[in-house]
């Protein structure tokens, strides 16, 4: 299955634009490579996933290494993503796909909306990343 819409295991990933959607889904597929070394199951990034992914990590990484972390400065999510990630142990593989859909698109209209919707309503888990500045 090489293309993220094929994929039947859903997951719907909302919230505000630039709270770090894109930022938490690669830290949490770098980190998960790290903690499941030995243990026979592996997470990796499949299609066009790959690139887009190292290129946030790149970002996030090329902003610590200045000693300063500035959110502003990592390129946002511009229109709904697909990310398509594999979740595999031996021969066995579970490929599923990541919708991110921008927060500004909430208020674009039915149209824009349609797809989002019937994502989510098709999907086992939703995401709802939250700025932590709001939770405080």
């Amino acid at each position: 299955m090489s293309d993220a819409q094929d994929i039947k295991f859903k997951v719907a990933m909302l919230g505000p634009s630039r709270v770090g959607k894109t930022s938490l889904l690669s830290a949490v597929i770098e980190n998960g490579k790290e903690a499941l070394v030995g243990s026979g199951v592996t997470i990796a990034p499949m299609d066009n996933t790959k690139e887009i992914l190292l290129r946030n990590v790149e970002e996030i990484r090329g902003n610590l290494a200045g000693g300063e972390f500035s959110p502003r400065s990592l390129q946002g999510t511009q229109d709904p993503r697909k990310y398509a990630i594999s979740l595999s142990a031996g021969r066995s593989q579970l490929p599923f796909s990541i919708l991110d859909y921008p927060g500004e698109w909430l208020a674009k209209g039915p149209d824009e909306w349609r797809e989002c919707e019937e994502w989510c309503c098709n999907s086992s888990t939703l995401l709802v990343p939250i700025d932590s500045v709001v939770t405080m």
